[in-house]
């Protein structure tokens, strides 16, 4: 019974010993991933920080574009309704 304990502690030891890098790596594997991980987060925040700038942007060019359209839109109607008045009076 002693013996196998003692053989059993002494297997366990030589686990512990030979799992010990193992443990140490699967930490430092860990810690890389979660170093990259964030790393990776980061550039996709600015990745998405840039996206949502570009979109920003062309939203507000195409509402400039729209206020053009729309200023366009009325000066022409309003003159074509001048037009269409003077005729009617001086004809």
């Amino acid at each position: 019974m002693s013996f196998s304990l003692y053989f059993f502690l002494h297997l366990f030891s030589f686990f512990l010993s030979i799992s010990r890098p193992l443990v140490l790596h699967l930490l430092f594997s860990l810690y890389f991933f979660v170093h990259l991980f964030s790393v990776f987060l980061s550039i996709y925040r600015l990745l998405f920080l840039y996206l949502l700038f570009s979109l920003y942007i062309f939203l507000y060019l195409f509402s400039l574009f729209l206020l053009f359209l729309a200023s366009h839109f009325s000066i022409s109607f309003s003159l074509s309704i001048s037009f269409s008045i003077s005729f009617l009076f001086f004809s």
